[in-house]
């Protein structure tokens, strides 16, 4: 489940965009990457991106800086390389709640 992009504009609306300089988002399931776009647009940040749909991938490529075709918990990133991450944790993912805790 991607974060809609309703969801989103609210979200855009409440931070602003990073201290200095350019930023980078991940989002950790992109879907067609509307919402990543709109946030990087808002916040002047590089987007990335994870999506397992296959179908949604290529939507995903054309609207953000970066999209792998993986799912989160296998993609890992160092602590300091993005200035946020947007995760939508479906109930039940407790392999992805301990791995976003650690």
């Amino acid at each position: 489940m991607s974060l809609p992009i309703s969801i989103a504009r609210i979200v855009a609306s409440y931070a602003g965009p990073p201290l200095k300089g350019r930023g980078r988002i991940l989002d950790t399931n992109a879907g067609s990457g509307d919402a990543l776009r709109l946030l990087g647009a808002a916040w002047n940040c590089d987007t990335y991106g994870t999506e397992t749909s296959q179908e949604l991938v290529p939507s995903a490529r054309m609207q953000t800086t970066k999209v792998l075709r993986d799912s989160f918990p296998d993609v890992r990133i160092g602590r300091s390389c993005m200035s946020a991450v947007l995760v939508l944790v479906p109930s039940g993912r407790t392999a992805v709640r301990k791995r976003l805790h650690s």
